[in-house]
């Protein structure tokens, strides 16, 4: 039901055949901008003083919770080297080294008098992506990231998958090295490309280099090719550094390497260009790359950053999170998860904080899958890799997954290969051996034979119970588990936690006959429900929480456990004021967390991600439920901006316990 996590993709315009744009020069100016985007942090140090509560060191002024650094013990004694807003710069020597950031006044026992002021130019930015959690990031060179894409396809993929909103002032400082066989640049989305033709409506800018200097290719959504044409003064060995002045983008600065102004653009001011509203006329911006297959493109020491305000709030963020607080339970808390998603700074934070299960969607990716015994590991290698350096379970969804779905599940080579049963048990058989043995110790948990207890009633809906009949079930559980012996290997369904209407009786039935038989086998350890609640083709009837106890004790009477794999609460299928859907939303993840607790038998509560923003129910950019976008069904726990809402806290509150 769902799809593999997805990049948006444009179609390639190769930017030297763009439609001819008017030339445009710039106001020069001479005049130098603060702040800079690095500490410089006087030597000189202040009177020490004592940390009352252990504490978080960040590396600017203000929390950064996802790149966390050093915990600093109460009672530590730091040195002062300094005062920005609401936070001092410190340094202590941890026994391993001298460190150096900044922590709250709030944290200290007293703040010692005539600690020296650091104006904003002496105090390191706040970054709003942090591009060393991004697959094409590399540390060489200081940090750099290298896209080359293997075809065209592939062209522009390297899009960071969240919409940021933008903060003044708002900075883009990166260098650009390429070849030139193709074309290769930066892109800066302020809306989304969905449309069709792809460039219909779209605002983006496009930096790319010449022999000798950097351009800015700016569309407004009239053409195909650039609408405005503006060369920039910048060398194209040197780095660059755009800085944006208001929240939508019309007024920008070009800045050296030394942060002076060299250039200052109006875009509602230029001859031609039609962007009345700014570059981000909706307050968010997107930051890409497009690279013409087989060009190579480094991004050298590439950052986005804003003025950090200096303001200290206590935060939910400095409370124990969900996985803390399910720990005692027996259960973890799990989300759709790629490590891409990690790039916006606010992801990450909560990511880290509240999660350790990485349900990793891009196993059911055809692509992946590119004939019989041949597969492009390269991505999925990236992603098992990444995830398993952060320490949390990682569950495969899915390995075996009948959907014909082109965007998921079974290639075309498959589809329309007109194999034999037996030549697909072989296909079958070796594609389980072949990733199970390749991620052996990196991958907990796989889901085998998705959702085949409610498609394999339709026609069509299960590629393989169509061509292979009902004992691929076993087959699949059995080559896993010959494959993969530690491996946890699970069942999973939707609409199948409550027994309410027809189809969940039937999909229950269905399930519980399928998992006793691969149970008396030794070969199933799991029973996943789904639980997408509200969604148009499932059942409207609210599941009530003593039902879902009882259906979760009757399959774990089976000697297996329970996980909760991918839920969400839709509520643009629900009746009532806004109030009310929210109120039941946050009533439905109380009930369903409440009957993991009690049913003693569920050891997982995943959701099928963690932002509305994001979320295949609700995403601006994805239009896998509805075909336009849909903003009231925000299914999930946190809002677009990845702020909690009622149900997060309510499931803090569930957890904690009375």
């Amino acid at each position: 039901m769902k799809l593999p996590f997805r990049f948006i993709m444009c179609v390639v315009v190769l930017l030297s055949a763009c439609t001819p744009a008017q030339q445009i020069t710039p106001t020069k100016a001479a005049t130098t901008v603060s702040p800079a985007p690095t500490a410089t942090i006087p030597p000189t140090l202040v009177p020490s003083a004592v940390i009352q509560v252990q504490t978080l060191l960040s590396d600017f002024p203000g929390d950064n919770y996802c790149k966390l650094g050093a915990l600093i013990p109460a009672g530590t004694e730091v040195d002062m080297l300094g005062a920005y807003q609401d936070y001092v710069a410190v340094a202590w020597n941890d026994g391993a080294g001298r460190k150096q950031g900044f922590v709250p006044k709030s944290k200290l026992a007293t703040m010692p008098p005539n600690v020296p002021q650091l104006a904003a130019d002496a105090v390191p930015w706040q970054p709003l992506l942090e591009f060393s959690t991004w697959t094409y990031y590399s540390p060489n060179n200081g940090g750099e990231l290298v896209i080359q894409p293997a075809s065209e396809e592939q062209s522009d993929w390297a899009v960071d998958p969240g919409h940021h909103p933008v903060q003044v002032p708002l900075r883009m400082h990166f260098g650009l090295q390429r070849t030139y066989e193709n074309w290769a640049g930066v892109r800066i989305y302020g809306t989304s490309d969905v449309a069709n033709p792809w460039w219909k409506g779209i605002n983006r800018m496009d930096v790319t280099v010449d022999r000798e200097h950097y351009r800015l290719c700016v569309r407004d959504g009239s053409s195909e090719g650039c609408t405005a044409d503006i060369p920039l003064t910048v060398a194209a060995d040197q780095e660059l550094t755009l800085q944006f002045m208001d929240v939508n983008g019309k007024q920008i600065q070009v800045l050296d390497q030394d942060n002076n102004t060299l250039q200052e653009i109006d875009l509602t001011k230029l001859r031609g260009l039609n962007l009345p509203n700014g570059l981000f006329p909706e307050g968010w911006f997107q930051f890409g790359t497009t690279v013409g297959a087989p060009e190579k493109l480094r991004v050298i020491h590439p950052s986005v950053t804003t003025l950090p305000m200096g303001t200290y709030q206590p935060s939910w963020l400095e409370a124990p999170g969900l996985k803390d607080l399910a720990a005692p339970h027996g259960i973890q808390i799990g989300t759709e998860f790629n490590p891409d998603q990690l790039v916006d700074a606010r992801l990450c934070a909560v990511y880290k904080h509240d999660y350790n299960v990485a349900v990793i969607s891009a196993f059911s990716d055809p692509k992946l899958w590119t004939g019989p015994g041949q597969y492009d590991f390269a991505t999925l290698d990236q992603i098992v890799n990444q995830t398993a350096q952060l320490g949390v379970t990682l569950y495969a969804s899915h390995l075996v997954w009948g959907t014909s779905d082109e965007e998921g599940g079974i290639p075309a080579w498959i589809r329309n290969g007109n194999y034999s049963k037996d030549q697909l048990l072989d296909i079958l058989h070796q594609h389980i051996t072949t990733l199970m043995t390749r991620y052996r110790g990196k991958v907990k948990i796989y889901s085998i034979a998705n959702e085949a207890p409610q498609r394999d009633r339709y026609p069509g809906a299960d590629f393989w119970f169509d061509h292979i009949g009902s004992d691929y079930i076993d087959k699949a559980f059995q080559w896993a588990r010959e494959a993969d012996p530690d491996a946890i290997l699970i069942l999973n369904t939707d609409n199948n936690e409550s027994p309410r209407d027809a189809d969940t009786y039937y999909n229950i039935d269905v399930q519980y006959r399928i998992v006793k038989r691969l149970k008396d086998k030794g070969i199933i350890d799991a029973v996943g429900m789904q639980m997408h609640l509200f969604l148009p083709w499932n059942s409207r009837v609210v599941p009530k929480e003593a039902d879902v106890e009882a259906t979760m004790k009757k399959f774990g009477d089976l000697g297996v456990q329970v996980m909760i794999t991918e839920m969400d609460v839709n509520q643009h299928e629900m009746s009532g004021t806004p109030e009310e859907r929210a109120a039941l939303q946050k009533q439905l993840y109380v009930d369903m967390m409440t009957a993991c607790i009690k049913s003693k038998v569920c050891t997982l509560f995943a959701t099928w991600g963690i932002s509305d923003a994001t979320s295949w129910v609700a995403a601006r950019d994805i239009q896998a439920v509805y075909p336009t976008y849909t903003p009231d069904a925000a299914p999930l726990l946190f809002d677009v901006d990845y702020n909690p809402k009622p149900p997060y806290f309510a499931l803090v509150q569930v957890l904690s316990g009375p």
